[in-house]
């Protein structure tokens, strides 16, 4: 009778080291042969087992910033470091008006406004108010 190890998974690195919800991220290591699960904080990830060295992984909604989690069918492995959890990039999906002279008002509508530093017409730093 034959016996074949099913050795724990190791994680090297992770990339990117920070991103939102959504964006993938690349897991190397080695023994992901019998990947099971992928998690960002406890939180399940969208997973694709590359080979057994390499593991693209997408935070879910509620994923927070912490260590990212390998499971095989030989154990777990936790990254060395967290993995950070930003805010999506701003999306302007409309303005008005189209034009204007110095002072105008303008609205802005779009998606993840809200972490919003500045905003700019073309060069020059405006003030701004969120509503």
């Amino acid at each position: 009778m034959n016996f074949t190890p099913v050795l724990s998974p190791i994680i090297t690195s992770f990339s990117p080291s920070s991103g939102y919800i959504g964006q993938k991220v690349g897991i190397t290591g080695s023994n992901f042969n019998t990947l099971t699960n992928v998690s960002f904080n406890n939180t399940n990830a969208v997973y694709t087992l590359v080979s057994g060295t390499g593991i693209t992984a997408t935070p879910q909604s509620g994923s927070t910033t912490g260590l990212i989690k390998v499971t095989t069918s030989g154990g777990t492995a936790y990254s060395a470091t967290n993995y950070t959890v930003t805010l999506p990039p701003p999306t302007i999906t409309s303005f008005t008006p189209g034009s204007g002279s110095a002072g105008t008002t303008v609205t802005i509508t779009g998606t993840n406004l809200t972490g919003s530093a500045s905003v700019r017409f073309r060069y020059i730093t405006s003030s701004f108010v969120r509503i």
